[in-house]
């Protein structure tokens, strides 16, 4: 699809969401920028209709009852974790520098073997970041990295600094500042400083790698 395969913008993504209440162009109206986002947006979402099922409908059924706003908080929270863990997933595929490597004195099996348990202790460092081994979180609660409690969060987040610790370029200041003190006592001061320094440096590798923003985790009371 020409349409989904390039970048859009948050607008169009906007738009993207309300696509049942966009209504038909009127023939003879003047196409303003705002009414080019939303027909960008109808095109999208039909193409992508007609690659899955060229016979399905672009209308859904009306919904029946109330929508409930928790719903909504849910999908939006599922979705920035499975983004978030699928973008990790790949990023430190292409990142990771402890992975082995090819030498003369190294046979193809043994290369495949180490390969082999080398990643999976990726994977069982990166199950204990999320604190569940599946691309499903739990729906009715934060864990792992995006838990409330600064104690339970904090754990993640030195798991979370050892698995980027293998990965290239320099790193910022106080880098390993959490990982080498307990900041369990000072969640508000360095506890929330070296957060975002991991935040920022994670958004500036993996931008390095896709060239587009992040999925960050998502909480269900943000």
């Amino acid at each position: 699809m020409s349409t989904s395969a390039s970048l859009q913008s948050v607008d169009t993504w906007r738009k993207v969401l309300a696509y049942t209440y966009i209504q038909p162009l009127e023939e003879g109206r003047c196409v303003t920028p705002k009414i080019q986002v939303a027909e960008d947006a109808k095109k999208l979402v039909e193409e992508t209709i007609r690659s899955y099922d060229s016979t399905m409908s672009f209308k859904p059924p009306p919904c029946k009852g109330d929508f409930d706003p928790c719903n909504g908080r849910w999908i939006i929270c599922e979705l920035s974790m499975v983004n978030f863990q699928s973008e990790l997933l790949y990023v430190d595929r292409i990142l990771d520098t402890t992975r082995p490597q090819p030498s003369p004195g190294l046979s193809t099996a043994d290369l495949d073997m180490q390969t082999a348990s080398h990643r999976h202790q990726q994977l069982a460092l990166m199950d204990s970041i999320f604190l569940y081994t599946q691309l499903i979180p739990n729906a009715n609660l934060d864990q792992g990295i995006a838990a409330n409690e600064w104690a339970k969060q904090y754990a993640m987040l030195k798991n979370f600094h050892n698995l980027m610790d293998s990965w290239p370029g320099p790193k910022p200041d106080y880098w390993h500042r959490g990982a080498e003190r307990d900041l369990t006592p000072y969640a508000a001061m360095d506890g929330a400083q070296w957060e975002r320094l991991l935040a920022e440096y994670y958004v500036q590798s993996v931008y390095g790698v896709l060239r587009c923003p992040p999925s960050l985790p998502h909480q269900l009371c943000s």
